[in-house]
């Protein structure tokens, strides 16, 4: 009768039944492995339950099969088995961030970027136009004025923007948006900036003013601009071939097709490529991330009487040559 091995133990009756159940673990493998094409490729079910198995079995078993070949090796050499220490688990690969740039229009709806793909990061600055600090009231800054939005934030032309009932002071703020790509970006100089566009993109960064100057003693920036809905882009991404001087580039703002906004780039305080390099410093600015870089003066908060979006409203985003977007506002 064949006689087994098992950790020191013989038996004439048969295995034991822990080695049974290595048996049984270890022909699975191998009809695993002969279905398949590379069991380090394809069959991660597989491997799994062999880089546990096998440090087992081969300390139990030291059984070869009746062609002479060794269990946990396959006939090449290659292991049917593979111990933890032979094969590494591969990471399961991340998900991209960059954004897909695309030509021609973007259906209804439709954000400027891949569907599978979603930025990093939204980034914005705040009072960047001469005239709209003026309107304000307020000094020049000497630094970009950086906040943030949540990226809940974002639709596209054509979908509604809704007031959300925690807020009775919606505004508008036409933009323009560049965005990043496709290779990181970090203490990059003014210079060198621009080179790390993909391209660009029209923005409405819709804002909530009682949220943003009454609540909670003001301040609250980032808050009053990330409700639902509050960031419509589009109608797609420009390359950044195609837009030859991004401080050259005329903005116009309407609301139920009267002209609220109409200024040029070049009235920024900070260029595009200074805001790069200042938000560069120190951190790494990841592929597909948006910059939002300022609204011009006009902004209902500062018309007098203040003029707010209400329910029923249409506002209309259009930049020079890169076409419009177009959101209707609901309660």
């Amino acid at each position: 009768m064949q006689s087994w091995t098992g950790a020191g133990v013989r038996s004439r009756h048969g295995p034991p039944s822990r080695v049974l159940v290595l048996l049984a673990v270890v022909a699975l493998s191998l009809l695993l492995s002969l279905a398949g094409a590379q069991p380090t490729t394809s069959k991660r079910c597989h491997r799994r339950m062999a880089n546990f198995v096998a440090p087992y079995a081969a300390r139990v078993l030291s059984w070869k099969n009746k062609w002479g070949m060794d269990l946990f090796r396959g006939g090449r050499g290659g292991w049917l088995i593979e111990p933890r220490a032979a094969v590494p688990m591969r990471p399961r690969p991340r998900r991209s961030a960059c954004i897909v740039a695309s030509a021609g229009e973007y259906p209804r709806g439709c954000l400027p970027w891949d569907g599978a793909a979603v930025p990093p990061q939204i980034y914005a600055v705040g009072m960047n136009y001469a005239s709209h600090a003026s309107e304000l009231g307020k000094p020049v800054p000497s630094k970009p004025i950086i906040f943030a939005k949540g990226l809940n934030t974002m639709i596209g032309t054509g979908e509604d923007i809704v007031l959300p009932s925690e807020e009775v002071k919606v505004d508008y703020e036409g933009e323009l948006a560049c965005i990043l790509g496709p290779k990181p970006c970090k203490d990059v100089s003014v210079e060198h900036a621009l080179s790390y566009v993909q391209g660009y993109c029209i923005a409405n960064d819709v804002s909530g003013r009682s949220w943003q100057f009454d609540h909670f003693n003001g301040g609250q920036w980032i808050r009053s601009k990330s409700f639902d809905t509050f960031l419509p882009l589009g109608p797609k991404m420009f390359d950044s071939q195609d837009i030859r001087d991004p401080q050259d580039l005329r903005i116009t703002t309407k609301v139920n097709g009267q002209v609220v906004q109409d200024c040029s780039t070049s009235d920024m305080i900070f260029t595009v490529a200074e805001i790069i390099s200042f938000l560069s410093i120190g951190s790494t600015l990841l592929p597909g991330t948006i910059i939002l870089t300022g609204t011009p003066a006009g902004v209902g908060h500062s018309k007098s009487p203040a003029r707010y979006l209400e329910d029923g409203d249409e506002v209309e985003v259009s930049i020079e040559g890169m076409g419009r977007i177009v959101n209707r506002v609901r309660r």
